[in-house]
């Protein structure tokens, strides 16, 4: 079968939140790719809910912050329940004003959050190639050869195209980590939870998360936009018979939803287990009895386990792995979606820069480096809170029922606590310190951290360039200006703050991270930087 030449494309393997962020960075940039998915059509359920703050500011520099927001319900506080009482509030949001322009946390299921990045897509003229799968690839001595085969209606069509390189976005069953040979070690959690749209009346419909702990249950409860909708994460009824789904088993109701009752899994993979079939009598009605939350209407309800994994490594010459490909954890503080789509983020700008700015391809290697010390925080962090928040022992019991909603509303009222935990969980903590893409220091702030808002001056407002750029933090040298002529990189100006003293130079990444940063010796560091990744 000939090779249909694509030499200098990227071919994206996967069309959920990660494969449709580097898809839509490329397409700002003009890299020319393909993005393919083995689904006939985007899904219309997900547990995905939460979109962090971080990957909000790198919306901003794509410019679809503000048609996400749109969509999203903002949250700035977290009511907790022990049987039927609210037993304390915790604020986390207050602080974050001085820290994100994105200061909440912001609720947007993953199918609607799908959609609406496709729409962005569309309008760049750019079609999600479904019904593609990909069947294997091997690599050669000028890119990769991918085999696909398209599925439309009764014709099945395959065929051979030759890449660049190859992002693998499809999921926690990769074909791409499969084909690399990379291990996905972990494991997975004993219960069984489930996620539930619902339309529904109550005390805790009150367009607040709530988490209601119980002595051997709990439910968490976010708000939806429209009216008295929200979405339900729990335990199925204790002593029911399950299986061991490998992931999300969802069904739903036709388009739009419908009332109904009960919702069968869908059929396994070969190999899985057979689960008994669950539905959404077989969920707790113990504590949702004590809240008083009554159904009117469920819209879909679907089961799943919880997994713990990262892949044994992102990168293998020209294929990498991003999202759930490369890690999947619990859900604890909604870090999923959020940390899949910086992966696609760190991977975009680093592949235009090799393929459209002569970058070197060691440029590429600092991927895997970057990401996956983070991938294996994350996942040993969210690991080791949700195994305590699901053991039933006396102690836990005691710590999540008894301790937590006194503890944790007297300990949010310090300001600093607030700030350190949206810090935390807004993923704007996040630094590459120990990159080779990372050097120089200025008072605290080192190459490799993520570039510190400045609310009055919103010097965010230049990284929609998307490109290389010079921030100088006073009255700029006329050395460095004269650099920036010859190396025809921007230079913006700003005035020196607390956070970043006066005279700082620093060159600043695409996605918004520092890539040196000094206050003298400049023009010899800005120098031997630019020129080892070759920025001029």
């Amino acid at each position: 079968m000939p090779v249909q030449d694509g030499s200098q494309q990227v071919l994206i393997c996967g069309a959920g939140p990660t494969g449709l962020v580097l898809a839509l960075w490329l397409a700002k940039r003009q890299v020319p790719f393909r993005i393919i998915d083995k689904a006939p059509r985007a899904g219309i359920a997900s547990r995905a809910l939460v979109i962090q703050a971080r990957t909000l500011e790198f919306y901003r520099m794509l410019g679809i912050d503000q048609a996400i927001i749109a969509h999203t319900r903002k949250v700035d506080q977290l009511r907790l329940w022990v049987k039927q009482r609210q037993a304390g509030t915790v604020f986390f949001g207050r602080e974050a004003i001085e820290i994100s322009p994105f200061p909440h946390f912001y609720v947007f299921p993953q199918d609607e959050h799908e959609e609406l990045l496709e729409q962005e897509l569309d309008k760049l003229g750019v079609r999600i190639e479904r019904n593609t799968e990909l069947l294997a690839f091997e690599e050669t001595a000028g890119g990769i050869d991918a085999h696909l085969r398209t599925v439309d209606g009764e014709t099945t069509e395959n065929a051979t195209i030759r890449v660049a390189y190859l992002a693998g976005c499809d999921g926690s069953h990769s074909k791409v980590r499969e084909t690399l040979g990379a291990d996905f070690p972990g494991g997975t959690y004993d219960p069984i939870y489930y996620v539930a749209d619902i339309v529904a009346s109550g005390p805790v419909v009150n367009n607040d998360l709530n988490l209601a702990l119980d002595d051997a249950d709990f439910l968490a409860v976010f708000p939806m936009r429209g009216e008295d909708r929200v979405r339900l994460v729990g335990t199925v009824a204790a002593g029911q018979p399950g299986g061991q789904p490998p992931q999300p088993q969802t069904s739903h109701p036709p388009h739009p939803p419908q009332p109904q009752t009960g919702h069968p899994l869908q059929p396994q993979t070969p190999g899985d287990p057979a689960p008994a079939t669950l539905q959404w009598e077989d969920v707790s009605r113990d504590i949702l009895g004590r809240l008083q939350l009554e159904e009117k209407t469920v819209n879909w309800f679907s089961t799943y386990r919880v997994h713990h994994r990262v892949a044994s490594f992102f990168q293998k010459g020209r294929a990498f792995l991003c999202g759930d490909a490369a890690h999947v954890h619990s859900p604890v503080g909604g870090q999923g979606m959020n940390t899949g789509i910086g992966d696609a983020i760190n991977l975009a700008w680093k592949l235009d820069a090799v393929l459209q700015r002569d970058a070197p391809a060691s440029l590429l290697d600092t991927y895997e480096k970057e990401r996956r010390p983070f991938a294996l925080s994350l996942v040993n962090t969210t690991d080791r809170v949700f195994t305590f928040i699901n053991q039933h022992s006396r102690l836990a019991t005691m710590i999540w029922t008894r301790l937590a909603p006194v503890i944790m509303p007297r300990l949010f009222r310090i300001a600093a606590i607030r700030r350190a935990a949206f810090r935390l969980v807004s993923q704007t903590r996040i630094h590459y310190r120990g990159s080779r893409l990372s050097a120089g220091a200025a008072g605290s702030l080192r190459g490799g951290d993520r570039l510190p808002w400045l609310a009055r001056q919103d010097n965010y407002a230049p990284l929609a360039s998307l490109d290389w750029q010079i921030h100088c933090y006073g009255p700029p040298p006329a050395a460095v200006a004269d650099w920036c002529g010859h190396t025809r990189l921007p230079l913006h100006t700003f005035a020196p703050t607390d956070h970043i003293p006066a005279g700082t130079v620093c060159l600043i990444r695409p996605d918004g991270h520092i890539g040196w940063i000094g206050r003298s010796a400049y023009r010899e560091g800005l120098t031997a930087y630019a020129a080892t990744w070759r920025l001029t």
